[in-house]
């Protein structure tokens, strides 16, 4: 048997397959280093508003899907910070890195072609992952990859 020290890294999954060591590692919580770097990087995240049969939600700029949901607009707020907290945790701790925070103006212009099939192929992927366009997608497919 043995005995993990008290100060080695967290970042790998245990070797345990079993469903119960599997949910015990990813309900622990995040070392306190990686939850500083993504509070601050979710700090400058940006969040739309938006309401939608009675309820307000929160989407994120960086991480385009819904965060998070409330009754009021600093609820919704709250909770997508939240959500973009433990995205930005996760990436981190996975050793992927997280978006860069969107903070300059996007004041160039790329074109591409693609025939009406790619173009179809897109336009679904992107809708499927919550993003609101093909060029949302196609930005953030390509700069995770750079």
């Amino acid at each position: 048997m043995s005995v993990q020290s008290k100060s080695s890294s967290r970042k790998t999954k245990p070797t345990k397959t079993t469903p119960e060591a599997e949910e015990a590692w990813l309900r622990r919580p995040f070392s306190p280093k990686v939850l500083r770097q993504a509070e601050t990087l979710a700090n400058e995240y940006q969040i739309t508003i938006q309401f939608i049969d009675g309820r307000y939600y929160g989407f994120g700029t960086e991480y385009p899907s819904p965060l998070g949901d409330g009754k009021t607009p600093q609820a919704a707020f709250k909770m997508a910070r939240e959500g973009l907290v433990t995205l930005a945790a996760t990436d981190l701790e996975r050793g992927v890195a997280p978006p860069r925070p969107i903070s300059e103006a996007r004041d160039r212009q790329i074109n591409i072609r693609v025939s009406g099939y790619e173009k179809q192929a897109l336009e679904r992927a992107a809708k499927q992952k919550g993003f609101r366009g093909i060029g949302d997608f196609v930005r953030h497919a390509a700069l995770s990859k750079v």
